[in-house]
């Protein structure tokens, strides 16, 4: 299987378990907080990798997330309402990894009530699909 096809299972697969999480009970509890978090946060992980996997096979060599969705959006392979969703995905990727619990709690029921993870399940999907030489 391809790295691309790969990190997008893990991308579908983690924004299953977020649904799953956050729609089996209160988040209050500390448990379900933490792994649902931790499902978000490996989502956008894959998701990232994928952008700059996807990035290098056009002949980029981004060193940022950032530059491999510019390298993206330049190559005419997202839209600039795609760039920005991935941006604040990198955001979010960012606080998570590097404030830990810090702020995210509005972030995180925003992406769930809004189904951002859903969003970017779907949007990573259409980059897996094709077929790319060196994958």
């Amino acid at each position: 299987m391809g790295a691309l096809r790969r990190l997008y299972k893990v991308a579908v697969e983690y924004a299953g378990i977020a649904s799953r999480i956050a729609s089996e009970g209160s988040l209050d509890d500390v448990v379900r907080w933490l792994a649902l978090l931790h499902a978000l946060q490996v989502q956008a992980q894959a998701s990232l990798d994928l952008v700059a996997r996807l990035s290098s096979l056009l002949g980029h060599t981004p060193s940022t997330p950032v530059e491999a969705i510019e390298a993206l959006l330049l190559n005419k392979l997202i839209t600039r309402e795609e760039a920005a969703f991935l941006r604040r995905v990198v955001g979010f990727r960012n606080i998570v990894v590097h404030e830990y619990t810090a702020g995210s709690r509005e972030i995180v029921e925003t992406i769930v009530s809004e189904r951002d993870h859903i969003k970017l399940a779907k949007l990573v999907e259409k980059y897996s699909r094709r077929p790319r030489k060196g994958d």
